[in-house]
């Protein structure tokens, strides 16, 4: 067999081995009787230089750009889909095909089922199918004990005999977490699940995702901080993607990414309920600008603005009223019932107005309804 030089890696996992196997070995003392030894760990740093210069694996990515190898937090409200997202994503990265529109890479899926009874399960694995061969590399589990139980040793267990494994999935993970101990803290509860587990990914190089439920109340600001326990969650997770809407009967979803080995990134995504089966839109950013854009091109309020300012040589000065009567020769139809909601979507469209058609605003100078309002085209 060729020898293969040791790399500065490679040497830093034998160091560890050689540490824990004297940690565990005993001392015997005088009376005969053994007791373990604690050794205090030995301090391992390297320079600047040497951290850049080392041979540390790259980064893995299961399903590109989006989710790593590592522990992941998949997080939405009840009955929001989460489930057939983590289903799909199983059947994807078990069968190789893309996953939202990216490139997974072909791995053993381990996909714990802890919400549904088998038949169900059996229903929703055909639904995502859709006629296609299951794939080979996907196992399934329905019934699960708590990890004060068998889960680490059982998973551990599971791993070992199946090398080729790349992603497991816990769906979901309430179901499996150690009970809180009185008096403890939610920022502990959640390290001592995740600590073991996040050891575990690091072991056997895997994606580990858990799948959680958010809270009732919505924070629309920060779609992460609607995860349950989700300031110790940020810290303890290498990833978190979280699914949210403003309205539940909304049609289209976000889908928010961060984590340390990812770019932080929005994505527009669309459930298809004939297929049970969640779509790429695009970038969730650019799907709101597009959507903002086509709102304000269909607008009879700026349609108007816009032929007022052409037909004066550029330039336009009216009140309220005046636009509103205006649009009705100009469009046909009364635009707004009264002045104050003509006034509050003006609001809205001043800023759209000199970024896609360069015309300038001028506020009148007591705010009323009956003042002036100057429109100007920039570059005339």
């Amino acid at each position: 067999m060729e020898e293969r030089e040791l790399t500065d890696y490679d040497r830093q996992r034998v160091i560890e081995e050689i540490e824990r196997l004297e940690e565990s070995t005993p001392t015997v003392l005088d009376n005969g009787s053994f007791r373990p030894v604690k050794k205090r760990k030995r301090l391992h740093y390297k320079t600047a230089k040497e951290l850049l210069e080392s041979d540390a694996p790259p980064i893995e990515y299961v399903v590109d750009i989006i989710i790593a190898k590592g522990l992941i937090v998949l997080s939405a409200k009840s009955k929001m889909g989460k489930s057939w997202l983590a289903l799909q994503l199983a059947v994807a990265v078990a069968s190789g095909e893309d996953f939202l529109g990216f490139n997974t890479q072909q791995g053993g899926v381990l996909y714990i089922d802890l919400e549904n009874a088998e038949a169900v399960a059996r229903s929703r694995l055909a639904i995502v199918l859709d006629g296609s061969d299951p794939p080979d590399k996907l196992t399934l589990i329905n019934d699960y004990s708590t990890m004060n139980d068998s889960f680490m040793a059982d998973i551990t267990e599971y791993l070992e005999e199946h090398k080729d494994t790349s992603l497991v999935i816990v769906d979901v993970f309430q179901r499996v977490k150690k009970t809180k101990k009185a008096n403890q803290s939610d920022y502990d509860d959640i390290y001592q699940n995740f600590t073991p587990l996040k050891e575990l990914t690091e072991k056997y190089n895997i994606s580990l995702i858990l799948v959680m439920h958010n809270r009732k109340a919505v924070d629309l600001t920060d779609p992460y901080s609607n995860v349950l326990g989700s300031t110790a969650i940020m810290g303890a997770s290498d990833e978190m993607l979280v699914i949210h809407k403003k309205d539940r009967k909304d049609e289209n979803a976000t889908l928010s990414i961060t984590g340390r080995t990812v770019q932080e990134n929005e994505y527009t995504i669309h459930f298809n309920k004939p297929l049970c089966k969640w779509e790429m839109l695009g970038n969730a950013e650019e799907i709101a600008e597009e959507k903002q854009k086509n709102e304000y091109n269909s607008s009879p309020l700026v349609k108007t603005i816009k032929r007022l300012v052409d037909t004066g040589g550029g330039t336009y000065t009216g009140t309220i009223s005046d636009i509103i009567k205006a649009s009705e020769m100009m469009q046909g139809c009364r635009i707004y019932d009264s002045p104050t909601k003509c006034g509050i979507n003006l609001k809205k469209y001043i800023p759209l107005l000199e970024v896609y058609d360069t015309i300038e605003h001028f506020k009148p100078k007591n705010g009323n309804a009956s003042s002036a309002h100057e429109f100007r085209k920039m570059f005339v």
